[in-house]
């Protein structure tokens, strides 16, 4: 118990971490942060990631450059038969990439968001969000609908997992029954980062790409 006190500490930081980029997109530049120590910041070097705390602080850092646009960014689309649409943007720091957004959504039903946060070519942390939605009540003129969301937060050290925290939450479109995320207790769950990992080599491989592609 008392190793768990401060993961999950760490673990409020990056929860509902889109609701907070969106809060945050309008916010000034200097709201806190003067743009010298942005640039003081991202001169700063970590030794190494290996434990949580370490990439606590890299990620915070690489989020504060995200939030206030300080990053180059490219990115491309893709189609696979219409069946998986989504889009991808690399974000670099001096032309080093730091973070890959992946967002897609698979038929009308369900959708997901992956993060990658990385240092020296390896990733560091993921984030994942998946949200699925069906009709939940109402009338067919005014229909109620639920999303059932999906956090997952995975903390790595050389493409190797730390500690992976999920978090599942119900969000409906009428009500005062809906959680605050931030309150959803994250709990500790195996970590099986196979998946993502492939997805991250297959967008990895289509970095240079422009337009719109089939699968990946």
């Amino acid at each position: 118990m008392k190793n768990m006190l401060p993961l999950l500490s760490l673990a409020l930081v990056f929860s509902c971490h889109k609701n907070e980029h969106q809060q945050n997109k309008n916010i000034p530049v200097e709201n806190g942060h003067p743009q010298s120590q942005i640039r003081n910041d991202s001169a700063a070097v970590l030794k190494s990631l290996s434990d949580v705390e370490d990439i606590k602080q890299e990620y915070a850092r690489l989020n504060k450059l995200l939030e206030f646009r300080k990053l180059d960014s490219s990115g491309f689309s893709y189609n696979c038969n219409d069946e998986i649409t989504g889009d991808v943007v690399f974000y670099y720091e001096k032309g080093a990439l730091r973070s890959v957004k992946h967002f897609y959504a698979e038929h009308s039903h369900f959708s997901s968001s992956e993060q990658y946060f990385i240092r020296n070519n390896q990733v560091f942390f993921i984030f994942k969000q998946d949200v699925s939605w069906n009709f939940d009540g109402g009338t067919p003129e005014h229909p109620i609908t639920k999303d059932d969301i999906t956090e997952k937060r995975i903390y790595m050290n050389g493409n190797t997992p730390l500690i992976c925290l999920e978090k599942q939450y119900s969000i409906r479109s009428e009500g005062s029954r809906n959680p605050d995320p931030n309150s959803v207790s994250n709990k500790e769950v195996p970590c099986d980062i196979k998946d993502l990992m492939s997805t991250y080599g297959s967008i990895r491989r289509h970095e240079k790409e422009k337009k719109e592609i089939g699968c990946l």
